[in-house]
C-alpha cells in the first residue's frame, strides 16, 4: 500500500514513516539489489554484475584496500585512492588481489609503449575500454568465484543427508564445521602465501622455465600444490620439469623411509631371548607391590646371557611382576629385584608385543642368573606419585569437556612421576579465563574426596555403563573401567588412586599447539604442583626485591619500566634518524660540487647513494633540488637488501630543456639487468646485478652531458 501526499514538504523532518500494510513476502530475503554495471541490450542479461549497487568514494580516508576487500566479499566495486605514490598505490591493489585463493589473468593488458591502433584492436577484440598498464603487458591476479570460505556449508548438506547412517555427524557437527572453517583458513593462506612467493620466483626466473627444485621448494616447505604451480606457470607461459619434480619428490620419500627405519622398534622388541612364545609374563600390579617371581632370561649388554654381574646393564624378563610397564601414555614403574646372591635397581620397564615384561636397569649387588628365584618390589612412593598424575589426566578431560564441548577426546597422553602430557582434540588455543575454569574444575573433584573404582567387566558392559574408549584403540573381550565417582568413567589399564583426595592439588602449566585440530595441556601435581608454586613465589619475591616495590606491585613497576623504555628506545631511534639525515645531506652536498651543466644548460647531479629504499631515493632527489642553484635533475643508484635501484628525476624546468627522466631509466637499467620507466620528470628501475651500477651512472653522464 502506498499514499500519496500532494502538499509540499518544506525540510526533511517532515518525511514522517507510514505504517501500511506488508504481506509475508515483503521480507529482506526476497529483495535483491543486484545491479548491472555494463550496458547491455535490450532482452538481454549484463556481462558484469555488482550484488550490492554502491561504490566507495575516492578518498584518501575512504578507499583504501580493506575498503576494497570489504565491498568485493558483498559483490560491491572500490576504488584505490590515487593521492599517493605509484609504488604505494600497487601495494594496495597487490594486496586486494592477493586476498582471495586461486587467480584471474585480465585478457585487456597493453605496455607502456602499445601504440593507439593496438589499444584499438585490442578494444574491439575483448569489447573492454578501460585497460591495464603492466611493464610487460600481463597480469595476474586471483579468481575463485567465491569470495569467502564455502567448505563449512558443503558439510551442512552432508551432514543433513549422510546423519541417519552416522549418527556421530549430528553429535559433533559444531566441531566438524569448526575443524573445516579453520582447515580451509589455513589452506587460503597457504594459497596466498606461495602465490606470493611463487610470483618472486617467477619474477628473478629467466621467463622461461622455472626450476623443479623452486616448485618442490614451493610444494615440501611451504605447502603450495604442484598443480596449481603448474597451471600458473602454463598462464605466464612458462614450463617446470615435471620429471625432475618427481625424482626429487621420490628422495624426499625415501629419506622418511630411512628415518623411520632408523626409528624402528627398540632392540629388545624384536629379541626373542631363547623363550617360547607362548610365555607370557602375569602382571600382579593391580594388587601388590612386591611379589616371589623367576628370572626367565636375561639381556646383558644388548646379549643373551645366562647371568649378570655388578655394574652391568641388563634387562630381565620374569614369570610374573608386580612392576607396570611403560603403556597407553603412563611410564613405567621403579623399584629393585632382589635374589639370594645379587640384586638390581630397576629404571624403566616395557612390554614386547607377546606379552613379556622386560625390566631394564643396573646390577647394584653380586650376581643375578636365570632360574634364580627372587623378589620383584616396587618403589611405592614413585608408583603413587604416577597414579596421582593418571587419574589427573581422567578429571582433566572431563573438565575440558565441561568447558569446550563434548568434541574433546584424548589424543594421546604421557603420564609420569613428575608432571602429565594430555593432548586432546579443540580447533583453537584456550583462552585464560577457559584454562582456569577447567583447572578450578580438576581441583573442584580432587577436594570433593570422591572414590576411585576400578572394575573389570564385557566390553559390551562398560558401553552399557557409558565408559568413554579411546578413539581407534583396540580392546579385548574384557576390560578394565575406572570411575571415578560422580566425575568419569573411561576404559582404562593404568594404575590409579583410591579417592581424588590423594592427588592433592593439579597446576596447568603450559598448553601449546601440537598438529592441526589438535592441543596439548601440561600439568604438575601433589608435591610437583606445590614446588612449582613455591619456586614461582619465590621468583616473583626475588623480582619484587629488584624493583623495590611489594610482590602485589610487580606487574605494575614492570609496566611502568616497559613504557620508560619504549620512550627511550623511540627517542633514540629518532637521534639515530637525525643524525643519518645530516649525514645524507652532507654527503649529498658534496654530491652537488660534482655536478655537471647537461646540454640544455641545467644543473645534473649522478650519484650512488648507500643502502637505500625508494623511499629515500626521493627524499635525496628532494633535498638536491632545494640545495640546487637553479632548476634541474639527478641520477641516483643505490641497492636495497642486495638488489640496485636507479632513478632519475628533473624539475619541470629541466624537462622543458630537454631532460626525459623516463628514456634516462630505459637507457641505463639494461647496465643492472633490470627494467623500469616513468614520466619524464621522474621514472625508476629495478635489477639483477649491482655490479653493474658504476656503468650504469656512466652512461648516464654520457647520455647527458
Amino acid at each position: 500500500m502506498a499514499y500519496y501526499f500532494s502538499e509540499p514538504s518544506h525540510t526533511f523532518n517532515e518525511y514522517l514513516l507510514v505504517p501500511g500494510y506488508s504481506s509475508a513476502e515483503c521480507m529482506p530475503a526476497n529483495v535483491s539489489l543486484r545491479t548491472p554495471i555494463v550496458k547491455f541490450k535490450k532482452g538481454e542479461q549484463s556481462a558484469l554484475y555488482a550484488n550490492i549497487p554502491m561504490v566507495s568514494a575516492i578518498m584518501q580516508a575512504v578507499s583504501d584496500d580493506r575498503m576494497a576487500i570489504a565491498l568485493a566479499q558483498e559483490g560491491g566495486i572500490s576504488f584505490i585512492f590515487g593521492s599517493q605514490s605509484i609504488e604505494s598505490e600497487a601495494a594496495m591493489v597487490a594486496r586486494v588481489k592477493s586476498y582471495k585463493a586461486g587467480f584471474i589473468v585480465s585478457d585487456s593488458n597493453v605496455k607502456p609503449e602499445t601504440t593507439l591502433a593496438e589499444v584499438l584492436a585490442l578494444k574491439e577484440r575483448t569489447g573492454h575500454s578501460t585497460m591495464a598498464v603492466t611493464d610487460d603487458g600481463t597480469a595476474n591476479g586471483k579468481l575463485l568465484g567465491i569470495d569467502k570460505p564455502f567448505m563449512s556449508d558443503v558439510a551442512s548438506t552432508v551432514i543433513k543427508e549422510s546423519g541417519g547412517a552416522y549418527p556421530e555427524l549430528v553429535e559433533k557437527q559444531k566441531y566438524i564445521h569448526k575443524v573445516i572453517e579453520n582447515e580451509e583458513a589455513s589452506f587460503n593462506k597457504t594459497i596466498d602465501s606461495g602465490l606470493a612467493i611463487l610470483n618472486d620466483k617467477i619474477a628473478s626466473s629467466d621467463g622461461k622455465e622455472l626450476s623443479a627444485a623452486d616448485a618442490f621448494q614451493l610444494y615440501d616447505t611451504y605447502g603450495f600444490p604442484i598443480d596449481l604451480t603448474l597451471e600458473v606457470l602454463e598462464e605466464q607461459g612458462m614450463t617446470t620439469s615435471r620429471e625432475e619434480f618427481d625424482r626429487l619428490m621420490n628422495e624426499q620419500r625415501e629419506r622418511a623411509r630411512e628415518d623411520r627405519k632408523k626409528m624402528g622398534d627398540l632392540g629388545w622388541q624384536s629379541e626373542d631371548l631363547g623363550l617360547d612364545k607362548s610365555i607370557k609374563t602375569a602382571f600382579d600390579g593391580y594388587d601388590t607391590l612386591e611379589e616371589s617371581a623367576k628370572i626367565l632370561a636375561i639381556v646383558n649388554e644388548g646379549e643373551v646371557s645366562g647371568a649378570a654381574a655388578k655394574g652391568e646393564k641388563i634387562t630381565v624378563v620374569l614369570d610374573r611382576t608386580p612392576f607396570y610397564a611403560q603403556m597407553g601414555g603412563q611410564i613405567g614403574d621403579h623399584g629393585v629385584i632382589t635374589g639370594k646372591n645379587g640384586a638390581m635397581t630397576v629404571s624403566d620397564v616395557q612390554k614386547t608385543k607377546d606379552g613379556k615384561y622386560m625390566h631394564i636397569g643396573v646390577v647394584t649387588e653380586g650376581e643375578l642368573s636365570v632360574e634364580d628365584e627372587v623378589t620383584a618390589s616396587v618403589d611405592a612412593a614413585y608408583r603413587q606419585a604416577i597414579c596421582r598424575a593418571h587419574t589427573s589426566t581422567h578429571l582433566l578431560q572431563k573438565a575440558l569437556r565441561k568447558v569446550l564441548g563434548d568434541h574433546v577426546e584424548q589424543a594421546g597422553s604421557y603420564t609420569a612421576n613428575d608432571h602429565i602430557r594430555f593432548d586432546f582434540t579443540h580447533f583453537a588455543a584456550l583462552t585464560p579465563e577457559e584454562l582456569a575454569k577447567v583447572e578450578e574444575l580438576v581441583n573442584d573433584a580432587i577436594l570433593a574426596g570422591s572414590p576411585v573404582i576400578t572394575e573389570e567387566m564385557s566390553i559390551d558392559e562398560a558401553k552399557k555403563k557409558g565408559a568413554m574408549a579411546l578413539f581407534g584403540e583396540k580392546y579385548g573381550e574384557r576390560v578394565r573401567v575406572v570411575d571415578v565417582t560422580d566425575v568419569s568413567q573411561e576404559l582404562c589399564g593404568g594404575t590409579h588412586v583410591r579417592n581424588t583426595s590423594e592427588i592433592g592439588l593439579v597446576k596447568i602449566v603450559g598448553e601449546t599447539s601440537v598438529g592441526a585440530n589438535s592441543r596439548r595441556i601440561e600439568a604438575v601435581t601433589s608435591f610437583d604442583a606445590l614446588d612449582y608454586l613455591n619456586n614461582f613465589e619465590r621468583e616473583l619475591k626475588e623480582t619484587a626485591a629488584l624493583l623495590k616495590v611489594p610482590p602485589q606491585d610487580v606487574a605494575e613497576r614492570t609496566a611502568s619500566n616497559l613504557k620508560q623504555l619504549k620512550d627511550m628506545t623511540r627517542r633514540q631511534k629518532k637521534a639515530k634518524a637525525n643524525a643519518q639525515k645530516a649525514d645524507i645531506q652532507e654527503y649529498l652536498a658534496e654530491c652537488m660540487k660534482q655536478s655537471f651543466i647537461a646540454d640544455g644548460d641545467y644543473p645534473v647531479v649522478v650519484a650512488r647513494l648507500g643502502e637505500s629504499n625508494p623511499g629515500e631515493m626521493r627524499n635525496a632527489w628532494d633535498i638536491l633540488r632545494a640545495r640546487m642553484p637553479q632548476p634541474g635533475a639527478c641520477v641516483l643508484a643505490a641497492v636495497n637488501n642486495g638488489s640496485p635501484l636507479l632513478m632519475a628525476a628533473g624539475t619541470d624546468e629541466a624537462v622543458a630543456a630537454g631532460f626525459n627522466a623516463g628514456k634516462v631509466i630505459k637507457a641505463i637499467a639494461p647496465s643492472i639487468k633490470g627494467g623500469g620507466g616513468g614520466k619524464p620528470t621522474m621514472a625508476q628501475a629495478g635489477g639483477k646485478d649491482a655490479a653493474g651500477i658504476d656503468a650504469a651512472l656512466a652512461a648516464a653522464r654520457d647520455m647527458l652531458a
